[in-house]
């Protein structure tokens, strides 16, 4: 049981210790999270 993108993958471990993970998808929205910031370094956006 890690605390990464693989790690939260093996829900049934999780499960196992008592923690409810997330519904949503946490590899989309770490993709997500990567490309703003990436995005915020390399010019201005707009919020």
């Amino acid at each position: 049981m890690e605390l990464t993108l693989q790690g939260i993958k093996e829900k049934e471990s999780w499960k196992k210790a008592g923690i409810k993970l997330p519904a949503c998808d946490v590899e989309k929205i770490a993709d997500h999270v990567y490309f703003l910031c990436t995005k915020y370094m390399t010019e201005e956006i707009a919020v």
